[in-house]
């Protein structure tokens, strides 16, 4: 998982596409200059900029002994509203909230010295639960992906809960789930099953509701089977299941068909 950008970088990036935007500041009453450490040295406080040619309307920004450390707030000229703290390092740190120009909530995020830790929320325009995501270790290791209509587009589960959302949804509670997802509104795309985290089955369909692809956990292996559009089989792998940090190689058998 990559990084987000540093503060200084992204600022650099949206001043790119408007090289003669100037930011007016304000320090404690004092008129200071982002650009002129001279003017900030040493002090702390809420810095208050405007920018009524460029793309950042407004930009409000915590220094503390002349460093900018802390909260901070960035609206820009579409009306976007952004808001997050960094750390010394420069990098955003804590919870991170993106806001729409009508105000709706669009994307909370939890950042670690830039880096996605926890849980991740996208909302839609209409207010909604669009994404939920869980980081850990570098690494996202629940999904769940809902439509407008409240049905799931995507999932993908932890070998434990990690939010109320993936108890039923993953098999947490005692049982396997059965889980149809959906690519669009009444038009499936397969179907999951997940107990304790762990897929048991899967079905693929094409757009004609054809069968792609199937998998499932049967008797200590995996066996994975991939169709032609005609329904005859195209190829099948059939291996032992064995724990995804095993140093141990794949043991099984493939084969294909013409």
């Amino acid at each position: 998982m990559s990084r987000a950008p540093t503060l200084a970088a992204l600022l650099s990036a949206l001043l790119c596409a408007n090289a003669h935007a100037v930011f007016n500041c304000e320090l404690n009453g004092e008129s200071v200059s982002r650009s002129n450490g001279n003017t900030t040295a040493g002090k702390s406080g809420l810095m208050r900029c405007t920018d009524d040619t460029g793309n950042v309307r407004r930009l409000d920004q915590t220094l503390r002994d002349g460093r900018f450390v802390g909260p901070v707030v960035m609206v820009l000229a579409d009306g976007e509203r952004r808001e997050y703290s960094v750390n010394e390092r420069g990098n955003r740190d804590g919870v991170a909230r993106t806001f729409d120009s009508k105000g709706t909530l669009r994307r909370e995020e939890n950042l670690e010295d830039g880096t996605a830790v926890g849980l991740q929320k996208k909302f839609a325009e209409a207010g909604h639960l669009e994404e939920l995501h869980f980081a850990l270790g570098r690494r996202t290791v629940l999904s769940i992906v809902y439509l407008a209509d409240g049905t799931l587009s995507e999932l993908r589960c932890a070998p434990v809960t990690l939010v109320p959302q993936d108890r039923e949804l993953c098999g947490h509670g005692g049982r396997a789930s059965e889980v149809t997802l959906y690519r669009a509104s009444g038009q499936p795309s397969g179907s999951v099953s997940f107990l304790k985290g762990q897929m048991q089955r899967q079905t693929v369909l094409d757009r004609e509701g054809r069968l792609v692809r199937t998998e499932e956990l049967k008797d200590g292996r995996r066996i994975k089977r991939v169709f032609y559009p005609s329904g005859q089989p195209r190829s099948e792998a059939n291996f032992i299941e064995r724990d995804p940090n095993s140093s141990e190689g794949r043991e099984g058998t493939s084969r294909e068909w013409a």
